[in-house]
C-alpha cells in the first residue's frame, strides 16, 4: 500500500481512492486470473447490468471446421449456430469495519497499521473471487473420480486420465487445481521421485507438471476426506465485475465510525465449443 490512500493536507482518510488500490491488486493478486484459469469478461457485462442475476448465451454447436461438397443437396445441410443460456447468480460481498473515534484517529495517524487494515481487506477480496472461481469449475460434468481406485491418492495415472477427459484437446494450455495434502501425496510419490512426471519443483513445491502450471490451492471442496481438485483450461473460468469495488464510510453512533467495503461480481464455468472448460479430479 501506498500513501495515497490519505490527503496530503491533512492525513484524513479519503475512502474513494481505496476501490482502484483494491481492484488493481485483485487483478494482480487472484491465483485465479494470474495463472489464467480465470479471464476477465467483465466488457461483455455492460449489455445487461441491472438486477441481482445476468444472462448470457453458451454456443453449443453450429459452423465447424468441416466442409461439404458442393452438390444440390447442400443447402439443405446448411449448418445452424445454437445455443442456451445460463441465468448466472451476481455474488454481493461486504466486509464492515467499526472503529470508535479514537481508534480510528490511532489507525490514520499511524499509516503503517491502517495499511495493514487495507491489506487484510485486499487479501479477502481476492480469496473471495478465487473460492467463488474454483467453485464455478467444481460445476462441471467432465470428472475421473479415483475414490474407488487401487490408489486413490493424486497419481500420474489419475492427471493423465483426467486430461484426456478433453478429448483431442488435451495439447491445450491447462492448469492444475490441486489441495496442498494433495500436491504433498504427490511429492511423496515414486511417480515425483522417478521424475516421470517431467515436473518442475521449486523451493519443494510442484510449479509445473505435464506441460500444466500448478496452482496449491485449500480452497477446492473437500467433504468426507475426498478432494475435488480441478484441471483447467486456460480461460476455463469467467470472472466479471458487476460493479466496481467501492468503499464507504459512515458515521454511527456513539463516536463509532464503519468503513465498508462492497463488491459485486459473477463467476461461471466457460465453455470451448460448448463443451466445459474444466474437469473434476476427485481424490482422497
Amino acid at each position: 500500500m501506498t500513501d495515497s490512500i490519505f490527503t496530503s493536507a491533512d492525513g484524513a482518510f479519503v475512502p474513494q481512492v481505496l476501490a482502484p488500490i483494491i481492484e488493481n491488486y485483485v487483478m494482480t493478486n487472484s491465483k485465479m486470473l494470474a495463472t489464467g484459469a480465470a479471464v476477465d469478461f467483465t466488457g461483455s457485462l455492460g449489455w445487461n447490468m441491472g438486477g441481482s442475476t445476468v444472462t448470457r448465451p453458451i454456443w453449443k454447436a453450429g459452423v465447424t471446421a468441416e466442409t461439404l461438397d458442393i452438390t444440390a443437396s447442400t443447402h439443405n445441410e446448411a449448418q445452424r449456430p445454437t445455443f442456451d443460456y445460463e441465468t448466472l447468480s451476481v455474488l454481493s460481498k461486504i466486509i464492515p469495519v467499526q472503529m470508535t473515534g479514537s481508534g480510528l484517529e490511532d489507525c490514520i495517524s499511524n499509516k503503517g497499521s491502517f495499511n495493514l487494515v487495507v491489506d487484510a481487506v485486499q487479501k479477502a477480496v481476492v480469496t473471495s473471487i478465487d473460492k467463488a472461481l474454483i467453485a464455478a469449475c467444481e460445476g462441471t460434468t467432465l470428472s475421473k473420480d479415483v475414490t474407488d481406485a487401487t490408489t486413490k491418492t493424486l497419481t500420474y495415472e489419475a492427471i493423465t486420465d483426467a486430461k484426456y477427459e478433453f478429448g483431442d484437446a488435451v495439447d491445450e494450455d491447462m492448469i492444475l487445481i490441486a489441495h496442498s495434502k494433495c500436491i504433498k501425496d504427490l511429492l511423496k510419490s515414486a511417480d515425483i521421485k522417478g521424475m516421470n512426471l517431467g515436473a518442475v519443483i521449486a523451493s519443494g513445491n510442484v510449479v509445473s507438471l505435464l506441460g500444466m502450471s500448478v496452482y496449491c490451492s485449500d480452497n477446492i471442496t473437500v467433504a468426507n476426506s475426498e478432494y475435488t481438485n480441478l484441471i483447467v483450461k486456460k480461460g476455463g473460468a469467467l470472472y466479471g465485475a458487476k460493479r466496481p469495488l467501492s468503499v464507504q464510510s459512515a458515521y454511527l453512533t456513539n463516536d463509532v465510525t464503519q468503513v465498508d467495503w462492497v463488491w459485486r461480481f459473477v463467476a461461471a464455468l466457460n465453455y470451448f465449443g460448448g463443451k466445459e472448460g474444466a474437469v473434476k479430479l476427485i481424490t482422497t
